[in-house]
């Protein structure tokens, strides 16, 4: 049976602290029950591609030489799920413009995973 050893140990790491903050992100607005339904839904979907995000750093290090997907689905995780994050606990709108640029640096991320 063959062990999976990731091509780049930092890249692994990265994958894995990146996972552990969307789970600390996730359990503390997990006790915000007074938050109206939007900031759910928005946190909601902040973990949910944080994690899959965090899942995919660590699948790229497993599976490319480069860094290149894993930069780009990290800066997409976090400019996309760090800014809905951000605005759920500060009420600050102030990074809004940040969301849709983490969209597509996450799409460029998990695009170029599959040619690098």
């Amino acid at each position: 049976m063959s062990q999976l050893i990731p091509k780049n140990k930092y890249t692994f790491i990265l994958g894995c602290l990146t996972t552990a903050g969307t789970v600390i992100a996730d359990a503390a607005g997990a006790h915000k029950h007074e938050w109206p339904a939007w900031k759910k839904i928005n946190h909601a979907t902040a973990s949910r591609y944080g994690m899959i995000g965090g899942v995919g750093i660590i699948i790229s290090s497993l599976v490319s030489r480069t860094v290149v997907p894993a930069a780009l689905i990290f800066g997409g995780t976090l400019c996309f799920s760090g800014s809905l994050f951000y605005k759920n606990f500060t009420d600050r709108d102030d990074v809004r413009k940040v969301t849709p640029i983490g969209g597509g640096l996450y799409i460029l991320g998990w695009a170029s995973l599959a040619f690098l």
